[in-house]
């Protein structure tokens, strides 16, 4: 069997497809099943193939190498075949059939003599539809599959395959092993195997194709009575979480008993069917396709640091991963690195040369012309687009965006996605080699040989439309958006950290770093830094949040560089003087009391509470009584070390200021700041809520019940976020049914809303109420009621369109303010979507549709899986029921 950890990516980034030499007839049976058939009579040959549009990547934790184990189990019998006889037909007419599983796909394929055509169609459907799945034969193979991982561990180029993809990917499940993790595989059951099977070998999840020396027409009625029978299944919803762009660099040094040392580095790279998939593989040639490459030709052929040296970029379904990868003798580590990072500086630096793009072109059209030379080959690729790009045509999109590439377009990939930010490497040493090296020691190298080439002068810059984005040489991320009219300027700098990476006992301790950043530096005390502020007439105060801290201003434009001075003093020279921490926790303690007035906001928090566990998501910002007095001012410089680093920093700079100036004056204060890495420490997933969890607070003596009911949510990225935003805006507002129902109809309640938050880690939806104790049983009971109708029945068209003009509207006042653009600019860029993302933030709303809405209702409205958070006189709890 053919298990491969991306087998659905070539060497330049995908599948070729057999470029325009017969296009294929293609069809869908009335179950859903897609059918593609391409003639070639060049040699009585077929290729037949059965493309499963699931891999490893579409399988839950206890599901883990079941989409692999079906590789196996298919052709180990069926109703109509025994053991051995699904194989032996097959190859009793000279053919051959295998398969292979990938993280986004598994394909069973047949190559065979044209005259047997029908035998392999044959053979494959009733393996796809009529498998026994033997309970006696499943338990021998789980033993060979578990004899194909002891194999792979054996194997350091696949032992390294697979440590690359576990630490460059941190939530998505492109990490997890393709053949899965034996803990888990060795105890699956038949039933499980069956369960798999039926959700997802389903018609509309299939696509067969066929390649050769057929007749299209004359085939057509054998295959639709094959493959026809089966029922008309719906696909399930893929459990797949979008990864984030990656927050800095991460390492891993792995031992084992042998005798090769690899060292792999993988950036990120788009997905099959994003805009730079192309310049991005023009890119991967120029790098490491080819003896004449720039990586072998230097790095190997002319220092002679490795034994070899590749790059790739695989493109799959979700967000991919650019791969450099070295074969190198231990003791030329740091000089193979550095002449790596070398070549990759300079594809940073200037646009390569014409003639090497037109080279790098050659190479990769050239593999798509190769490609036909066989059936099975031209049926891989056709599989390939249909499954992954849910179109065969793709491909010819695809070669005309890469006729098109030029060299500005790969050098605007290579300053994109070639970051040591960025970056993951994995280096797979013999037991016995470089004791020394660990996780650190490999960090400093690969950090010092990418500040070895990027200086301030060669930081790379792009302009867009009126922003112009640069990264400097420390890794601090620079945005700039001019703004004429009101000569007025707003900058935001946002460092990753927040409540989510507070260490344990020290809730609230970024909020109070937060709070005394403009406290006193190196060279201005409190008074000092107040003084400048006013006398400029503006406005410089450090922020804190779940997500990130850091440091916000506003000024008139004609004041900018002083503003940055200031702005740059408290960012990398904050030292929390004693006295003034002291003043700080003071007012923070006050506050901390004073919230148990705010009986709303303590509600949220116990529901907080029940919804995170021991999850720093569970924490209230400001911390609590206990663990802010026990915060020292040394542990503010700590946490500040740690995380207010260049490489962690977005500035954002909106306003009426010429870019350039802009550009030169943050050159000049921050460029030098220390180009130590940043290493975001290790967040755990949030705990998965499995149950109704109900919680209550006393609040003696208060006129009001407070009651909150939430549902597990989703993070910033998924894109789920804009169909819960107007589910929630429907219920919610003066228009909204939660107003009106609960409020202006049975007057439960003064204020009543919907509510959804995400962030980095998942957040919650659901709605709230604040009524009478004696109608907090049915105030309780109608938020329900709501929540219910939504799930049950959607919304209707005329809501859907008010929520999203309600949306959009809101979004687009909110552009008015400097402040606001900056602050947004600079988080997004943070939370790896970019600043092009917040400005789409309209489209994504407007696409969303009823059934959208109506999804998402059903899909996290889930009874089942709530918080109940009641805070007031009486605990009513008990009595609700969904």
């Amino acid at each position: 069997m053919d298990t491969t950890l991306a087998k659905d990516s070539r060497g330049a980034g995908h599948a070729t497809l057999a470029a325009g030499l017969f296009e294929p007839v293609r069809w869908v049976l009335p179950n859903g099943l897609k059918v593609l058939v391409a003639e070639d009579r060049s040699a009585p040959v077929v290729a037949v193939q059965v493309w499963v549009a699931t891999g490893s990547a579409d399988e839950l934790p206890h599901e883990s190498g079941l989409a692999h184990l079906h590789e196996h189990m298919l052709f180990k019998g069926t109703a109509r075949r025994g053991l051995g006889e699904i194989a032996r037909e097959i190859e009793g007419a000279g053919g051959d059939i295998n398969a292979y599983t990938s993280k986004d796909s598994t394909v069973y394929h047949v190559v065979i003599a044209s005259r047997f055509v029908d035998t392999a169609l044959d053979v494959l459907a009733d393996a796809i539809f009529s498998s026994s799945f033997d309970a006696t034969e499943l338990a021998r193979e789980l033993e060979v599959v578990h004899e194909e991982y002891r194999r792979g561990e054996d194997m350091p180029d696949r032992k390294i395959y697979e440590l690359l993809f576990e630490h460059a990917y941190v939530r998505h499940p492109y990490r997890l092993s393709t053949i899965g993790d034996p803990a888990v595989f060795t105890r699956l059951t038949r039933d499980d195997v069956q369960a798999f099977f039926h959700k997802w070998y389903v018609p509309r999840n299939l696509t067969l194709v066929v390649t050769g020396d057929v007749d299209a027409e004359a085939l057509r009625p054998r295959i639709d009575e094959l493959f026809g029978r089966a029922a008309d299944v719906p696909i399930p919803e893929r459990p797949r979480v979008p990864e984030p762009r990656p927050a800095g660099l991460r390492v891993h040094v792995a031992r084992g008993p042998y005798k090769k040392t690899l060292l792999y580095m993988g950036f990120p790279a788009p997905a099959i069917r994003e805009a730079d998939v192309a310049p991005v593989d023009v890119l991967a040639a120029v790098l490491g396709d080819g003896d004449s490459s720039r990586l072998w030709r230097d790095v190997k052929e002319r220092a002679e640091l490795v034994h070899s040296i590749f790059t790739y970029a695989m493109t799959p379904r979700d967000r991919g991963l650019f791969v450099v990868g070295l074969e190198l003798d231990p003791a030329n580590l740091e000089d193979a690195i550095h002449a790596t990072f070398e070549q990759l500086h300079e594809v940073r630096r200037a646009p390569i040369p014409h003639a090497e793009l037109v080279k790098a072109l050659g190479v990769i059209e050239s593999d798509f012309v190769y490609e036909k030379e066989s059936a099975q080959g031209a049926a891989r690729a056709l599989g390939f687009y249909e499954s992954l790009a849910d179109d065969w045509r793709f491909e010819a999109r695809y070669l005309e965006s890469l006729r098109a590439v030029k060299s500005t377009e790969v050098l605007e990939v290579a300053q994109r996605y070639l970051t040591v930010d960025q970056l993951t490497a994995v280096l797979l040493l013999p037991d016995d080699e470089r004791p020394e090296l660990d996780d650190a020691a490999l960090a400093r190298l690969l950090g010092g040989a990418e500040s070895a080439f990027e200086r301030a002068d060669a930081s790379t810059v792009t302009r867009e439309q009126d922003f112009v984005v640069e990264r400097f040489s420390n890794g601090m991320e620079l945005l700039i958006r001019q703004r004429p009219g009101v000569e007025v300027v707003s900058l935001s700098a946002v460092f990753l950290g927040g409540v989510r990476v507070e260490p344990k006992g020290k809730a609230g301790i970024s909020s109070f770093v937060g709070s005394t950043l403009t406290r006193g530096t190196q060279t201005l005390d409190a008074e000092d830094i107040a003084r400048a502020v006013d006398e400029m007439a503006g406005g410089l105060d450090g922020f804190s949040g779940r997500n990130s801290f850091g440091a916000r201003a506003h000024f008139l434009s004609k004041h900018f560089e002083q503003a940055l001075d200031l702005m740059a003093e408290v960012l990398m020279h904050p030292t929390f003087p004693e006295d003034e921490v002291e003043k700080e926790r003071v007012d923070i303690l006050h506050d901390i009391e004073a919230r148990e007035d705010d009986l709303a906001r303590i509600a949220f928090e116990v529901m907080q509470a029940e919804l995170y566990g021991d999850h720093p998501a569970a924490n209230p910002t400001m911390g609590t009584l206990e663990s802010v007095s026990t915060i020292t001012a040394d542990d503010l410089r700590a946490f500040h070390a740690e995380h207010a680093r260049p490489s962690n920093l977005v500035l954002a700079v909106v306003g009426n200021v010429d870019p350039e100036r802009v550009r030169n004056a943050v050159h000049a204060r921050l460029a030098t700041w220390s180009t130590e890495p940043h290493r975001a420490p290790a967040v755990a997933e949030v705990p998965a809520l499995t149950e109704v969890k109900r919680a209550f607070r006393p609040a003696e003596d208060k006129q009001q019940s407070h009651i909150v009911l939430a549902f597990p949510g989703v993070r910033l990225d998924h894109p789920d976020r804009f169909a819960l935003e107007v589910m929630s805006t429907v219920l919610s507002g003066q228009g909204g049914r939660l107003f009106l129902e609960l409020r202006d109809k049975q007057s439960l309640a003064y204020t009543v809303f919907s509510f959804t938050r995400d962030g980095l880690e998942p957040g919650y939806v659901g709605a709230y109420i604040a009524t009478s104790p004696e109608k907090a049983v049915q105030g309780m009971d109608g938020l329900a009621r709501e929540l219910r109708a939504v799930a049950e029945n959607g919304i209707t068209d005329d809501e859907l369109e008010w929520a999203k003009r309600n949306l959009v509207g809101c979004f687009e006042i909110s552009l008015q303010s400097s402040a606001g653009q900056a602050e947004a600019f600079s988080l997004y860029e943070a939370y790896g979507l970019g600043y092009r993302e917040y400005l789409a933030y309209p489209e994504r709303v407007l696409e969303v549709t009823g059934a959208d809405v109506a999804r998402v209702a059903r899909g996290y409205l889930d009874p089942g899986k709530m918080v109940l958070a009641v805070v007031g006189p009486e605990d009513v709890s008990s009595t609700f029921r969904w």
